[in-house]
Formats: C-alpha cells, sequence, structure tokens
C-alpha cells in the first residue's frame, strides 16, 4: 500500500496537480503528520593548531598531516570556522532516493 506521500508525489510528478494552500494551513497540515527520524549529513571546517616536533617546515607539515590522518588527536579541541556548515546533498542523495528524483526532474 502506498504512502500518502508517495500518492501526493504521483499526482505531482504524472498529472502536474498542484494544491493551493496557505502557508498557515500548510503549518497545520505539517502538525498533523507524524514525525520520522531523518539523518541528514552535515559537513563543516574547523581550525586546530598542532605542536609537532621536525627538522624543517615541510617535514613538520608532513608530521602534522599524518597525525591528522591517523586521528591521533581530538577534534573536539578544535574551532568551528564560521560559515562553513553545508549539507552534503550527494550523501543525502543516498539516503533519501526521493531527493535525486526531484533534483533530476528540477533540472
Amino acid at each position: 500500500m502506498r504512502s500518502l506521500d508517495q500518492l501526493i508525489q504521483e499526482a505531482i510528478d504524472n498529472y502536474h496537480v498542484s494544491i493551493p494552500v496557505t502557508l498557515e494551513e500548510l503549518e497545520n497540515l505539517q502538525k498533523l503528520l507524524p514525525k520520522r527520524k531523518f539523518t541528514i549529513p552535515l559537513v563543516y571546517s574547523m581550525n586546530k593548531n598542532v605542536d609537532v616536533e621536525a627538522s624543517s617546515l615541510k617535514e613538520a607539515v608532513d608530521i602534522a598531516l599524518n597525525i591528522a590522518l591517523e586521528n591521533d588527536f581530538d577534534l573536539d579541541s578544535g574551532k568551528y570556522i564560521g560559515d562553513s556548515i553545508q549539507v552534503d546533498y550527494e550523501l543525502m542523495e543516498e539516503h533519501y532516493p526521493a531527493i535525486k528524483r526531484i533534483n533530476k526532474k528540477n533540472d
């Protein structure tokens, strides 16, 4: 049995049906829908200083990168770089294939 969401999406996709509603009506309808869990992949940048001992700056950079790649330091002590947060839509399409169909349709 198809869900209400699937039936509505099918009507929109196949018959170009639109259901005019006010923002208030939409908010009231959303309150009636059951809550579901979603996994939203977020990507953001952090800044962290890594103290290393080396013979040259190049060697120090290599050592710091190796430490980071081996997860040998605590990411929680890093600082978030402002305005760097984004939704990873490619990964989200893997979790929610319907998004891929909608994005394809809008291209």
